[in-house]
């Protein structure tokens, strides 16, 4: 049971999720830009990238998922857990 924050509601919950989601999107999107040195409109075969990036996700989740549940067992703590998963600071 994690603690309540009494005052998040609802709107208040997605609106975080959405600016957090702009950030991330607008940071990875900048990164390919800058890696690949193209324009992603206009780039071929977006949707074999896309089938290839589901995949992985999957992937990654069952990973996640498994190391989570190692650690758990382990007696890790959340913040050992958080900074394994994400490689940063809670």
């Amino acid at each position: 049971m994690i603690t309540p924050d009494t005052h998040e509601t609802p709107e208040t919950h997605v609106e975080k999720i959405i600016l957090w989601l702009a950030r991330k999107i607008r940071t990875k999107y900048q990164k390919g830009q800058q890696e690949n040195q193209t324009k992603l409109w206009m780039v071929p075969g977006v949707l074999s990238s896309l089938e290839e990036e589901v995949l992985d996700l999957n992937c990654y989740h069952k990973t996640a998922k498994d190391q989570f549940r190692q650690m758990a067992k382990d007696g890790r703590t959340a913040k050992e857990a958080f900074q394994f998963l994400y490689q940063e600071e809670p």
